[in-house]
């Protein structure tokens, strides 16, 4: 099942605790201030470390909703990661006394709960039950193996001084508080500092009983317990199996691969993959590191560096290249610092900046050196000019909100801080208002209603400017023209940010109520919006809903009934009627699995759903390949706007509450996110899934993969052995799976992409086309008159050849443009028709 959606949005949290809060009160507060009175003071970065962990395990839920994107998206990466650092936790604070031994190996079992298990869970009550269950599990095999293993050393060290017996008395005395308390767990002993010294105390007692009957002095108890040797021996076990299940279980390796590497390496190796953003990375790193072991080569930096090799090797790096960051200096981490840094701030194009850098090493030298000039690179392939005195975090922060804006905006952002960075302007705040300000403008709020707004109070607070003009952007971008007039007009009244808010709130629910004639049908709406962005997105999809079919739904409803139901009847059947798709009513459950998350249908909804697929289709028809496609409500549990998947032979579409709430800064102006998001995931539907497709097969037949590797040739995407990305790769046994936003997959035409989301891989970049194609094809065609006329055809003919040159013209492209796009197609592909021929169809 191929799962893919657009972007995550961060769910609030539901814990009034600070993680600070949750430490102090926690056990684990407890057992770290009884190791600093035993083995001395903790550094302050571990603490902290320890305070995040016991906030995320004693509030599992909270930490589940902000993590839960990345759980479903790359399980393997998220639960690496927990081992990681529980390794790290548990390793730092395996100390000589056997309780703090204990507590630390307790803490560390608690901290790799395989969390992937979240993610499937069923509801709220579950999370928590599995959350605790697996801990419960884990604690108590972490303190019998802890304490198994001090006893076996303990026996050990006993049999050197001369008496075998007392150690075999000692092993099972050790063993009965274990045996007396079976159920240790997080649950039922929430003091584990007085677990380890209850065990700790009866050791010593037992030992000095079986010690004394046996003429050895309290001493040998000490040296028993404590001598370094034993310590030693009892750490390096230990190590030894954190790190080689760290390893195991969350770097992907073979046990022959961990059982051949010493403790050292293992820990240079694990503390390398937990830096891995990537399950990809991850999976390609293992094969290099493997390979190396394989060829004897044991030492963890060697091994590190090789991995880094590959991975550079992906993105178009050369071995000589490579060699130059190691000739500098750099090693495994650095590397990968420099590489990860690509890798984020160039969707998509790291390797060529990363290339860059390994030019530029001889010269530059450091690490925050050749970030710099990889910024300021890519700050110059985005158009923008005199930035050189800004900071590192300046032109990162401009960059990204660049990318966070629609086509037609970004040009007029770059624009923007140009004419100010040639004045001298070095604030990243103050470009960022004044961008916000000029947007402001174009939609109709003049400049002396500027003037008004900064003298009531809107830039009083330089931090919190920015959002107050970005919020009424939001709302004006998207309102339909007339109620985006009234807007402007309370705006021209010059209230200070807290009184427009209260009016607005007001004006928008005044123009909602008046939409309708019958008043229950508003407060219907009015009860299940989140703020005044989702209002502004019902009025605009209001206004473009045809009126015959508004006739149709809204009119004649019984108000002694449930209207939220009767309306959403009357969508379903136009839009099942309409659109040969089914609309999901079925609460719990998705496909074949029961899913609480999946919720009936609402108006608002119900009525953005009919929009998106209204856009898309021709006199009514939807293209072919979406015909009988699942759409599905879902809560916003997920945290996504929505996504789509496809399971024997079926698609399944989503759409969830956030699409409904969030602004439209990606949109074309007065189009809702929630419009966008159903034509991006039926977009990923009409690519991925179809009847187009031979479902006697795997979804990874060879169909399916030229279907992408078709769009890939249009903006040049390559996999790491520079053939076109088609979605598959091999996996760590070289069996061929479907890849998902590979970092390593590169775009050779960055600029022929829609949007920095559809740059992390060939199929968002198809969806994020689809969604300008049909929202705002001129935009489309300016962009990329191939893609445009691909998607055409493949969308069945959506637009007519007069349309089509009609858009050309549009978007002030030269006459013989769409001429030149045919041929550039042609040239890509064996057969492709004329415009002239009323047909843009391949063969």
């Amino acid at each position: 099942m191929t799962q893919i959606g657009k972007g995550p949005v961060s769910a609030p949290p539901i814990q009034p605790q600070t993680p600070t809060e949750t430490y102090q009160k926690s056990t684990l507060g407890k057992v770290v201030q009884g190791w600093e009175t035993t083995i001395g003071d903790i550094p302050t970065a571990v603490k902290d470390t320890l305070v995040k962990t016991a906030h995320n395990v004693l509030h599992p839920i909270e930490y589940v909703r902000e993590e839960i994107d990345t759980i479903k998206k790359n399980p393997l990466a998220f639960i690496k990661r927990l081992a990681i650092k529980a390794g790290t936790i548990g390793i730092a604070f395996l100390s000589p006394p056997l309780g703090a031994m204990l507590g630390a190996a307790m803490t560390a079992a608690m901290f790799v709960t395989p969390t992937y298990q979240f993610a499937v869970a069923k509801s709220e009550s579950e999370i928590r039950t599995t959350a605790h269950g697996t801990a419960q599990q884990l604690v108590s095999y972490a303190a019998n193996y802890a304490v198994g293993k001090a006893s076996r050393f303990v026996i050990d060290a006993v049999k050197a001084r001369g008496s075998a017996s007392i150690g075999e008395t000692h092993a099972r005395k050790l063993k009965e508080p274990l045996i007396r308390n079976k159920e240790l767990n997080v649950e039922n002993y929430k003091r584990f500092r007085g677990v380890a010294q209850e065990i700790q105390q009866e050791v010593r007692k037992q030992y000095g009983e079986v010690l004394a009957k046996n003429n050895l002095s309290p001493a040998d108890i000490e040296l028993a317990l404590n001598q370094k040797d034993m310590r030693l021996k009892i750490n390096e076990e230990t190590f030894n199996i954190l790190e080689g299940m760290a390893l195991k279980q969350m770097g992907g390796f073979d046990s022959q691969t961990v059982q051949s590497l010493a403790l050292p390496d293992m820990r240079t190796i694990r503390r390398y993959t937990g830096k891995l953003g990537s399950a990809y990375d991850l999976m390609d790193a293992n094969k290099a590191i493997t390979r190396g072991v394989k060829k004897n080569v044991l030492d963890g930096k060697s091994l590190t560096l090789k991995a880094e090799e590959a991975l550079a090797l992906q993105r178009g790096l050369g071995k000589d290249d490579f060699a130059a960051l190691t000739e500098a200096g750099l090693g495994a981490d650095e590397i990968q610092s420099v590489r990860s840094f690509a890798d984020r701030a160039a969707t998509a194009e790291g390797g060529k900046y990363f290339l860059l850098a390994s030019k530029e090493v001889d010269r530059l030298k450091t690490v925050p050196a050749l970030k710099r000039a990889m910024t300021g690179e890519m700050m110059k392939d985005m158009g923008f000019r005199n930035f050189e005195e800004l900071d590192t975090r300046s032109m990162l922060m401009l960059m990204q909100d660049t990318r966070m804006e629609e086509i037609s905006s970004v040009e007029a952002y770059v624009k923007n801080a140009n004419q100010l960075l040639a004045k001298g302007v070095r604030d990243y705040a103050t470009i960022d208002r004044t961008f916000e300000k000029g947007l402001l403008g174009k939609l109709g709020v003049s400049n002396e209603t500027l003037d008004k707004m900064q003298a009531n109070g809107w830039e009083n607070k330089p931090d919190t400017a920015i959002e107050q003009y970005r919020g009424v952007r939001d709302v004006l971008r998207v309102l339909p023209e007339d109620a985006r007039s009234g807007a402007i007009d309370l705006l021209d009244k010059g209230p200070a940010p807290e009184a427009f808010a209260e009016n607005l709130t007001q004006f928008l629910d005044e123009k909602i109520s008046s939409s309708f004639e019958e008043k229950g049908i508003a407060e219907s709406f009015l009860a299940t919006f989140k703020g005044d962005v989702e209002k502004a997105n019902f009025l605009s999809s209001y206004a473009r809903l045809p009126a015959e079919v508004k006739k149709s739904i809204f009119t004649g409803l019984d108000e002694t009934g449930a209207l939220d139901k009767q309306i959403v009847d009357r969508f379903q059947g136009v839009i099942e009627e309409r659109f040969k798709v089914k609309m999901n009513r079925q609460a719990g459950a998705i496909a074949d699995r029961q899913d609480p998350n999946v919720v009936d249908w609402d108006p608002h909804g119900s009525l953005q759903l009919f929009n998106g697929l209204e856009k898309m289709s021709v006199k009514g028809q939807l293209p072919e390949k979406l015909e009988g496609t699942t759409y599905f409500r879902t809560s916003g549990e997920y945290g996504t706007f929505g996504y789509q998947f496809s399971k024997s032979g079926k698609d399944y579409v989503t759409i969830g509450d956030f699409a409904l709430a969030a602004p439209n800064r990606d949109e074309g102006i007065g189009l809702p996110s929630g419009e966008g998001t159903i034509v991006h995931e039926s977009g990923h539907a009409m690519q991925l899934g179809g009847p187009h497709l031979d479902w006697s097969a795997k979804r990874e037949d060879k169909l399916d993969a030229e279907v992408m590797k078709n769009w890939s040739r249009l903006s040049d995407w390559r996999e790491t052995n520079r053939s076109l990305a088609d979605g598959k790769t091999r996996d760590q046994s070289g069996k061929f799976v479907s890849y998902y936003k590979d970092p390593a997959t590169q775009v050779g035409n960055r600029g022929l992409v829609a949007s920095d989301y559809g740059a992390t891989d060939p199929a968002e970049d198809f969806a994020e086309f689809a969604r300008y194609f049909y929202s705002e094809p001129v935009a489309a065609m300016k962009l990329s008159p191939e893609k445009y006329l691909f998607l055409n055809d493949f969308a069945g003919g959506k637009f007519s050849p007069q349309q089509v040159m009609a858009h050309s013209e549009m978007a002030g492209l030269g006459s013989g443009t769409v001429q030149k796009a045919v041929d550039g197609l042609r040239s890509k592909f064996e057969k492709f028709g004329l415009p002239n021929e009323g047909s843009y169809k391949m063969n």
